[in-house]
């Protein structure tokens, strides 16, 4: 199953097509995980979800927006650990516990490109392409994991 998740992961996805700001934030982001290799979706997914957790309370996205946004980040955040773990051969403890400080500097990335878009008076989930991409990117890798289970 380990393997299976790894091949998953080397799909074309992130990087591809995307808008300049979306190269840049990329770049950024590969500057600042520069370890990341095949669990880089994963983790950048699970960044997306925790960052849009962390920036809308309960009441903005509800209970079941909330809910569904930590679920999201959880499974993103096992699948990179899982993968981080075969790939590197580190222990689970070591794997989850150097995922889980990726995910936040990467959702710290996504907060501040938020708080950017904001302050240029835009709604960020409307007037960024790399947001929509990463949400279609994120909802696609999340069905083919959870279909590799069933």
């Amino acid at each position: 199953m380990k393997k299976l998740l790894i091949v998953l992961l080397l799909v074309p996805g992130f990087g591809h097509a995307q808008s300049q700001s979306a190269e840049e934030f990329m770049r950024m982001s590969e500057m600042i995980l520069p370890n990341a290799d095949v669990d880089y979706p994963p983790i950048r997914c699970a960044a997306f979800y925790r960052s849009i957790h962390l920036l809308f309370d309960d009441t903005q996205l509800g209970p079941d927006g909330d809910w569904n946004m930590q679920q999201l980040e959880q499974a993103f955040r096992a699948t990179a650990a899982i993968v981080r773990q075969e790939d590197r051969g580190v222990s689970e403890t070591e794997a989850l516990e150097s995922v889980v400080e990726d995910i936040e500097i990467m959702s710290g990335l996504y907060l501040e490109r938020y708080r950017i878009l904001a302050q240029q008076g835009g709604n960020p989930f409307v007037s960024d392409p790399m947001l929509t991409e990463d949400n279609a990117f994120c909802t696609n890798l999340f069905q083919r994991i959870v279909a590799a289970y069933e």
